[in-house]
């Protein structure tokens, strides 16, 4: 998986450093990895046990010596942390969703991206390198679609990981074609067609129609034009 990021890092104009362990982009900017398991993740309840915690402290001493270094002043202001989880079963992100806000919303010292993978996973999207393989691959609206009925399977989770990977990573984005997301209002005109004004006219007379007595007399001219509004027969 660390491969993985760094392909991506590397394919969107970032640069591995020996000097930081990390990655840069022309001093400016710098992303660094992290490896745990979710057995590691799943003991972070809070923020003083992420600080206590081994994996992070490691990653804070490292952070610390970079921000004393002269020729690294960006460091310590525009510096993000990748946190590459490996699972056996992706749907334990579902259980390890506090664990992950948690980490994500807690801004000091550096951004947080936490990514959980299973191996299953990784083989599967192990073919891809470039932004255009993988922005073809998430961009798979049947997969997409599935996962919004059914929520994260094991079905999927070679998507889930690339899904992750582009929600999260800032330099990327889900870029769908716009034409298969239209408003409902467009859908709506579309199925419609020559009956949109019908629906649009009928949709402006609800309240009318919501608090008309259908069975009093004087309200049968008001009921007859409700009837030629939806037949469209003026006769």
């Amino acid at each position: 998986m660390k491969t993985l990021i760094e392909n991506i890092l590397n394919n969107n104009g970032f640069v591995f450093k020996d000097e930081i362990n990390g990655f840069h982009q022309e001093n400016k900017s710098y992303f660094f990895i992290k490896e745990i398991n979710s057995d590691i993740l799943e003991t972070v309840k809070s923020r003083e046990s992420l600080n206590e915690s081994e994996w992070y402290r490691a990653f804070l001493t490292q952070f610390n010596e970079l921000c004393s270094k002269e020729n690294f002043s960006a460091v310590e202001k525009n510096s993000s942390l990748i946190i590459l989880v490996a699972a056996g079963d992706i749907t334990v992100i579902e259980q390890l969703q506090s664990q992950i806000l948690l980490i994500e919303e807690d801004q000091f010292y550096v951004k947080k991206y936490v990514i959980v993978y299973t191996e299953n996973a990784l083989e599967k999207n192990s073919g891809f390198v470039t932004n255009e393989q993988l922005q073809r691959a998430v961009n798979n609206k049947t997969i997409f679609q599935n996962i919004l009925i059914k929520g994260f399977t094991q079905e999927n989770e070679d998507y889930i990981v690339l899904l992750q990977i582009f929600i999260k990573l800032p330099f990327l984005a889900l870029k769908f074609n716009e034409e298969e997301f239209i408003t409902l209002g467009e859908k709506l005109k579309i199925k419609l067609e020559d009956h949109y004004t019908t629906y649009q006219e009928l949709l402006s007379s609800y309240e009318q129609i919501e608090n008309l007595d259908f069975l009093s007399e004087e309200s049968e001219s008001e009921i007859n034009n409700l009837f030629t509004l939806i037949t469209n027969d003026p006769n």
